[in-house]
């Protein structure tokens, strides 16, 4: 390919790093292998790179305006990921947020999701709409069945361990947030 180009009286050129030891060097070269090199790149119109200039100690201080066309930004558009469907009312839903560090359960009421978030004040808060708290939790543990429990049933002492119940008539879930498996655990509701 080097050959080729010097041939149309073309200089190849390609960038590179230069790192190791003052005993040893190591050489990388970004450039196009000659078995991807496409007929544009072999036989089209030659590119002219700026002559390299010196290093300057401050990064801010070379001149780029040689460069304008090649710095133009790409043209791109904001895509949002879509929503995905609400559950049906009265769904109960566990997820997390800070790689795990954080485990919520939400209730949907009506038009609205009531979580176990203690305050307004982070991502999740304490009422959320369906779309506000769908964008910042992409992954949902819907529940799909129930089963009873009795008082010191040991499936409500694990880490994540979620219960629903009721309290003057208002249905309500919890979640118990404590990996030593303390037989109180830490319980956060939806009630607030």
């Amino acid at each position: 390919m080097i050959k080729h180009l010097r041939d149309r009286g073309l200089l190849a050129a390609c960038w590179g790093d230069i790192t190791g030891s003052t005993v040893a060097a190591e050489v990388r070269i970004d450039a196009v292998k000659a078995n991807e090199a496409t007929a544009e790149v072999l036989d089209g119109a030659p590119v002219t790179i700026p002559s390299l200039t010196p290093p300057l100690p401050d990064p801010s201080m070379y001149d780029l305006s040689p460069l304008a066309s090649m710095l133009k930004p790409l043209p791109f558009r904001i895509v949002e990921p879509p929503v995905p469907q609400e559950p049906p009312d009265g769904s109960v839903l566990r997820f997390e947020k800070g790689g795990g560090r954080y485990c919520y359960v939400a209730v949907r009421r009506g038009g609205h999701w009531e979580t176990t978030a203690t305050g307004n004040w982070g991502s999740i808060n304490e009422t959320m709409a369906w779309k506000d708290l769908a964008i910042r939790v992409r992954k949902f543990e819907v529940t799909t069945a129930w089963s009873p429990v009795q008082v010191g049933d040991p499936r409500v002492r694990e880490h994540r361990a979620v219960v629903r119940f009721t309290v003057n008539h208002l249905y309500l879930a919890a979640i118990n947030v404590c990996e030593d498996l303390d037989y109180r655990g830490d319980w956060y509701t939806n009630y607030f």
